[in-house]
């Protein structure tokens, strides 16, 4: 005969196909993640009950010891059952790891629980696949116990689940055996109560495992590291578009009064139009003398057929590659005209010089080609869906 100190609390069934075990678990879950299934293993097999806090859903399953080829149930002293509670959303999802439909006829599965452990532990395996699922459990309250017996019905019922119940209570809630209570019962009534209190005990503990590679986890550390990480690269990418702004560039630029006059500018890229148009009446004031009575803001910048707003820099228009009607506006070399040498319709890759116009003149002519077809620039409106690119 085993001793006491080594008899094992717990079960074990085995199954050559998970189908019907799944499909009635399956019945009983209403898809709340959080939902606890209690379940209760005896000679007869599995009882499982579901129901949630309001208690205004209650669902049981039987699981007959029949369904499985091999069943075998090992409760404490003094007891007829052995009770624990599972998530029953984390034991479906281990079920199906292998997949579910046809998967489960084929999935064989050994479903254990040890009390020493207080594990749900499921062997599965497939095909040639194997895999092997630890699910921990909750602490079986007295509430749940009277919901088991209240099923098995009659006085029997609450003698057969006296010891499990009075074990679940723990230490901290004792309770003595009532008057009818036999001697015998009475007894395995307190061998469970100790069998429970030392499975109280031995229940894991969860926490951080300090050998684990924990690299990948935010931590205040590395949050700061990564905060000083991107701010010296935001640095770094400023002082590189100041260093292209600074850098210069060759601008053609023509006069126009009805007729081209042009004319070449070094300017940086981060100069805005406004700027330019300054150092373009200075360059214009010793050949045109109208230009001293205008200032910049009379000038109008005009660049493929669209007019260049004056808080925009050279820099925008090159880095955001934008284009224009009749060409691209990031590029600023002489070209010829392109209504002169090809069908002002078709966008080229060349870039046209850019016209330099007095306000009062294009207020004045803006009935008359080429003035007709100029527009305000928008960087939001694509171009290039209205003008094809010649090729």
């Amino acid at each position: 005969a085993m001793a006491a100190e080594d008899h094992k609390v717990g079960f074990e069934a085995t199954t050559s196909s998970i189908k019907d075990m799944f499909t009635t678990l399956n019945a009983a879950y209403d898809g709340k993640r959080d939902r606890k299934a209690l379940i209760i293993a005896s000679d007869r097999g599995f009882r499982v009950s579901v129901a949630n806090q309001e208690r205004s859903m209650y669902a049981v399953a039987y699981l007959d010891s029949g369904m499985f080829s091999k069943f075998v149930c090992a409760p404490a002293a003094g007891a007829s059952d052995v009770r624990l509670k599972v998530s029953l959303h984390a034991l479906l999802q281990c079920m199906t790891v292998f997949g579910s439909g046809v998967k489960l006829e084929s999935t064989m599965m050994r479903f254990a629980y040890s009390d020493e452990t207080a594990l749900v532990t499921l062997h599965l395996h497939e095909n040639r696949c194997t895999t092997e699922c630890e699910i921990a459990t909750f602490d079986v309250t007295e509430e749940d116990d009277d919901e088991g017996d209240d099923d098995e019905g009659g006085d029997a019922g609450s003698a057969r689940g006296f010891g499990s119940r009075l074990a679940t209570r723990g230490a901290g809630a004792p309770a003595s055996a009532p008057a009818s209570a036999s001697a015998p019962a009475a007894a395995g009534a307190a061998a469970g109560a100790a069998a429970g209190a030392a499975t109280a005990s031995k229940r894991p503990r969860f926490e951080k495992d300090p050998t684990a590679n924990a690299w990948f986890l935010a931590t205040p550390h590395t949050e700061a590291g990564l905060e000083a990480a991107r701010r010296q690269l935001a640095a770094e990418w400023e002082a590189q578009q100041e260093a292209i702004k600074k850098q210069k560039i060759e601008v053609t630029y023509s006069y126009w009064d009805g007729s081209g006059h042009r004319r070449r500018m070094m300017v940086p890229k981060g100069a805005t139009i406004s700027k330019f148009l300054d150092w373009v009446r200075e360059d214009l004031l010793k050949d045109f003398p109208e230009m001293r009575g205008t200032s910049s803001g009379d000038l109008l910048f005009i660049k493929e057929d669209l007019i260049i707003p004056g808080n925009c820099s050279f820099y925008d228009l090159i880095a955001s590659k934008a284009r224009g009607k009749s060409g691209p506006l990031f590029t600023f070399a002489a070209q010829d005209e392109v209504r002169v040498v090809d069908d002002a319709r078709v966008e080229r890759e060349d870039s046209h010089p850019g016209k330099v116009v007095q306000r009062h003149w294009y207020d004045k002519n803006k009935h008359v080609f080429p003035a007709s077809r100029w527009e305000l620039y928008d960087p939001t409106v694509n171009y290039a869906e209205r003008y094809r690119v010649k090729g």
